[in-house]
Protein backbone atom coordinates (compact mmCIF):
# COMPACT_ATOMS: atom_id res chain seq x y z
CA UNK A 1 0.00 0.00 0.00
CA UNK A 2 1.48 3.36 -0.93
CA UNK A 3 1.86 5.61 2.03
CA UNK A 4 3.73 8.25 3.85
CA UNK A 5 6.51 7.17 6.18
CA UNK A 6 7.78 9.46 8.90
CA UNK A 7 11.14 8.29 10.17
CA UNK A 8 12.42 9.11 13.64
CA UNK A 9 16.12 9.80 13.36
CA UNK A 10 17.06 10.63 16.94
CA UNK A 11 15.31 8.41 19.42
CA UNK A 12 16.46 7.36 22.85
CA UNK A 13 13.94 4.54 23.09
CA UNK A 14 15.74 2.09 20.78
CA UNK A 15 18.77 1.50 23.02
CA UNK A 16 16.45 0.88 25.97
CA UNK A 17 14.40 -1.54 23.89
CA UNK A 18 17.47 -3.49 22.85
CA UNK A 19 18.24 -4.12 26.50
CA UNK A 20 14.62 -4.85 27.38
CA UNK A 21 13.94 -7.12 24.41
CA UNK A 22 16.89 -9.48 24.44
CA UNK A 23 14.56 -12.41 23.98
CA UNK A 24 13.47 -12.63 20.35
CA UNK A 25 10.52 -14.14 18.56
CA UNK A 26 7.00 -13.96 19.93
CA UNK A 27 8.04 -11.97 23.01
CA UNK A 28 9.48 -9.03 21.08
CA UNK A 29 6.72 -9.25 18.46
CA UNK A 30 4.05 -8.83 21.14
CA UNK A 31 5.92 -6.07 22.94
CA UNK A 32 6.47 -4.10 19.75
CA UNK A 33 2.86 -4.62 18.67
CA UNK A 34 1.64 -3.28 22.04
CA UNK A 35 3.89 -0.24 21.65
CA UNK A 36 2.65 0.31 18.09
CA UNK A 37 -0.97 0.06 19.23
CA UNK A 38 -0.24 2.65 21.92
CA UNK A 39 1.39 5.04 19.46
CA UNK A 40 -1.45 4.59 16.97
CA UNK A 41 -3.96 5.32 19.73
CA UNK A 42 -2.07 8.46 20.79
CA UNK A 43 -1.99 9.72 17.20
CA UNK A 44 -5.73 9.18 16.70
CA UNK A 45 -6.54 10.76 20.07
CA UNK A 46 -4.58 13.89 19.14
CA UNK A 47 -7.28 14.81 16.62
CA UNK A 48 -9.94 15.19 19.33
CA UNK A 49 -7.89 15.91 22.45
CA UNK A 50 -5.52 18.91 22.34
CA UNK A 51 -3.70 17.62 25.44
CA UNK A 52 -2.43 14.70 23.34
CA UNK A 53 -0.68 17.04 20.88
CA UNK A 54 3.00 17.86 21.10
CA UNK A 55 2.14 21.49 20.37
CA UNK A 56 -1.07 23.50 19.94
CA UNK A 57 -2.52 23.59 16.45
CA UNK A 58 -2.96 27.05 14.94
CA UNK A 59 -6.59 27.95 14.20
CA UNK A 60 -8.02 27.77 10.70
CA UNK A 61 -8.08 30.88 8.50
CA UNK A 62 -11.56 31.72 9.80
CA UNK A 63 -10.11 31.65 13.36
CA UNK A 64 -12.09 28.55 14.41
CA UNK A 65 -10.17 25.74 16.14
CA UNK A 66 -8.41 23.35 13.83
CA UNK A 67 -9.37 19.70 14.22
CA UNK A 68 -8.21 18.27 10.85
CA UNK A 69 -11.46 16.31 10.79
CA UNK A 70 -13.41 17.70 7.83
CA UNK A 71 -13.91 14.20 6.42
CA UNK A 72 -12.13 12.14 9.16
CA UNK A 73 -10.16 10.42 6.37
CA UNK A 74 -6.79 11.27 7.87
CA UNK A 75 -7.75 10.37 11.44
CA UNK A 76 -9.09 6.99 10.32
CA UNK A 77 -6.16 6.16 8.05
CA UNK A 78 -3.38 5.19 10.45
CA UNK A 79 -2.06 1.67 9.94
CA UNK A 80 0.05 -0.38 12.32
CA UNK A 81 2.53 -2.90 10.95
CA UNK A 82 4.66 -4.91 13.34
CA UNK A 83 6.85 -7.96 13.53
CA UNK A 84 9.55 -9.27 15.87
CA UNK A 85 11.99 -6.50 14.87
CA UNK A 86 9.93 -3.31 14.46
CA UNK A 87 6.59 -1.61 14.64
CA UNK A 88 5.50 1.27 12.46
CA UNK A 89 2.47 3.50 12.35
CA UNK A 90 1.90 5.16 9.00
CA UNK A 91 -0.78 6.64 6.80
CA UNK A 92 -1.36 6.32 3.07
CA UNK A 93 -2.99 9.77 2.99
CA UNK A 94 -0.85 11.87 0.64
CA UNK A 95 -1.54 15.19 2.37
CA UNK A 96 -0.56 13.95 5.85
CA UNK A 97 3.02 15.33 5.71
CA UNK A 98 1.70 18.78 4.83
CA UNK A 99 -0.25 18.87 8.08
CA UNK A 100 2.49 17.22 10.14
CA UNK A 101 5.28 19.51 8.95
CA UNK A 102 3.51 22.52 7.41
CA UNK A 103 4.43 23.93 4.01
CA UNK A 104 6.48 26.77 2.59
CA UNK A 105 3.27 28.10 1.05
CA UNK A 106 1.82 28.95 4.44
CA UNK A 107 0.00 25.84 5.65
CA UNK A 108 0.95 25.77 9.34
CA UNK A 109 2.40 22.75 11.10
CA UNK A 110 -0.30 20.76 12.91
CA UNK A 111 1.54 17.66 14.12
CA UNK A 112 -0.45 14.58 15.05
CA UNK A 113 2.58 12.31 15.35
CA UNK A 114 4.30 13.08 18.69
CA UNK A 115 7.68 14.12 17.33
CA UNK A 116 9.40 17.45 17.76
CA UNK A 117 10.65 19.51 14.83
CA UNK A 118 14.13 18.01 15.30
CA UNK A 119 12.71 14.47 14.88
CA UNK A 120 13.01 13.48 18.53
CA UNK A 121 10.11 11.73 20.16
CA UNK A 122 8.05 13.72 22.65
CA UNK A 123 9.27 12.85 26.16
CA UNK A 124 5.70 12.19 27.31
CA UNK A 125 5.16 9.69 24.50
CA UNK A 126 8.53 8.07 25.16
CA UNK A 127 7.54 7.46 28.79
CA UNK A 128 4.17 6.03 27.75
CA UNK A 129 5.76 3.69 25.21
CA UNK A 130 8.40 2.61 27.69
CA UNK A 131 5.67 1.85 30.24
CA UNK A 132 3.66 -0.12 27.66
CA UNK A 133 6.78 -2.08 26.68
CA UNK A 134 7.57 -2.98 30.28
CA UNK A 135 3.98 -3.98 31.03
CA UNK A 136 3.74 -6.16 27.91
CA UNK A 137 7.18 -7.64 28.55
CA UNK A 138 6.13 -8.60 32.08
CA UNK A 139 2.84 -10.02 30.81
CA UNK A 140 4.72 -12.10 28.22
CA UNK A 141 7.14 -13.39 30.87
CA UNK A 142 4.21 -14.40 33.07
CA UNK A 143 2.67 -16.30 30.15
CA UNK A 144 5.96 -18.14 29.59
CA UNK A 145 6.34 -19.07 33.25
CA UNK A 146 2.92 -20.78 33.39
Amino acid sequence: MPGVDIKVVNDTLSPKLKKLLQDSGELSKNVLKAMGNSLQSQVVQSFADPSKRIEPWPPKKDKTPSTLQKSTTLRASFVLKSDARRASVSTPVKYAPFHQFGTRNGLPRRPFFPFRKDGKIWERTEKILESVAKAQFNAELKKKSK
